[in-house]
């Protein structure tokens, strides 16, 4: 464990900004642009975990490695000010953490679920014209569309496709679309019409399965939910950064262990610099994972399966291309929240190059978590008017 000395007591930095710099031996910031990430100044793994300690011990700043890499001399000097006001006016530990990483991309950790592909969502069923495909986001666990369950008209089914559920050979979007499209196959669901919703992560699955289902002449509507693929890639690119696979596989790891316990990712981060491969980071991972947060019922292949499916279905996005695929006919119902993480723009999220068929855009109050809930995702994929 690194323990970093009290910055007081170092050349006599007392704010954020000047601990850093002396952590990292910048002794003229006015030599550096402010603009540049630490991780370009120097900052190797070992400065990272003595940064987040000193910011949690001296200064109650609650940091993920991922953000620490991310922050800049900007970025600081903005936490020293903020600090410098809490004080001033006897307010403290301050949370800097937004929604952001992996917690923009992942719901659900240590929740168990079923291992079925296809799972029934209980439903009004008052609708029999069309049935509906729901595809959740990049964990591949339908259980976020329970909620919304009782209020869906017509009848419809979750795809899970979580390493769990599909198992590790499919390691690709096409791969994983035509697995989940042999199970429903295989069930008997194929109907002339289709709803299909797609929940970001899910929305490429919900493109590419359009796309199949459109070859055996049937009709879709999509509905996607904050998703799109060159969105998804933006989001991606931003939000989970690296320079080799190595720091890849450690940031997907450390990211999940954010999400759960901030304050066991320093000495991570240490240990997984020790392995040589996915499955002893993944070892390592689980023996430093508080169990409660993990989920004390779930098996550890469940437990494994988790973290190996976020990983694949990152490395999947990496190498997805759209465009090699020929334009769908479907129409499309595009829901975006109004607080959005990730600047991109094109409107429609770049949908008009992906399908022919016409394209709607509709703003729902709240974020890319908060989302999925809202009354607007239900008219919709209700086929009901969407009030803006």
């Amino acid at each position: 464990m690194v323990v970093a000395e009290k910055c007081s007591s170092s050349f006599g930095a007392t704010d954020i900004a000047g601990c850093v710099a002396n952590i990292m031996s910048i002794k003229d910031l006015s030599s550096i642009s402010h603009q540049t990430p630490l991780s370009e100044l120097g900052m190797d793994s070992m400065m990272a975990v003595e940064i987040k300690q000193t910011l949690e011990r001296d200064f109650d700043t609650f940091l993920t490695v991922q953000d620490i890499r991310t922050l800049n001399f900007a970025k600081l000097k903005k936490m020293s000010d903020t600090e410098a006001e809490n004080a001033k006016d006897g307010t403290f530990g301050q949370d800097v953490n937004d929604l952001a990483g992996i917690k923009l991309l992942v719901r659900l950790v240590g929740q168990e679920q079923s291992s079925d592909v296809l799972v029934n969502l209980p439903t009004k069923q008052n609708n029999t014209k069309n049935d509906i495909f729901l595809l959740p986001g990049i964990e591949g666990s339908g259980s976020i569309f329970n909620p919304l369950g009782q209020k869906i008209e017509a009848s419809a089914t979750c795809i899970q496709y979580g390493m769990y559920n599909i198992g590790t050979s499919f390691t690709s979007i096409s791969g994983i679309t035509d697995c989940v499209l042999q199970h429903i196959v295989n069930s008997k669901k194929l109907r002339e019409k289709f709803v299909i919703v797609g929940y970001s992560y899910g929305s490429l699955i919900a493109i590419e399965l359009a796309h199949r289902l459109e070859k055996l002449k049937m009709q879709c509507r999509l509905v996607l939910i904050d998703g799109a693929p060159e969105y998804l890639k933006v989001m991606a690119q931003q939000q989970v950064q690296f320079s080799t696979i190595d720091e890849f596989q450690n940031n997907i790891l450390l990211a999940i262990m954010d999400m759960m316990q901030p304050i066991n990712s320093g000495k991570l981060l240490l240990d997984l610099n020790k392995c040589s491969n996915w499955d002893e980071k993944l070892d390592t991972f689980i023996s430093h994972a508080p169990p409660a947060e993990l989920g004390k019922q779930l098996s550890m292949n469940m437990k494994k399966a988790f973290c190996t499916t976020i990983y694949n279905h990152l490395l999947a996005l990496r190498e997805y291309d759209v465009t090699q695929m020929p334009k769908i006919a479907s129409p499309v119902i595009l829901l975006k929240p109004t607080e959005s993480s990730v600047k991109f723009a094109e409107e429609d999220y770049g949908l008009s190059k992906i399908t022919t068929g016409n394209i709607e855009v509709h703003y729902v109050n709240g974020n890319h978590i908060t989302i999925v809930d809202s009354d607007e995702v239900l008219a919709a994929i209700n086929g009901k008017r969407i009030e803006n």
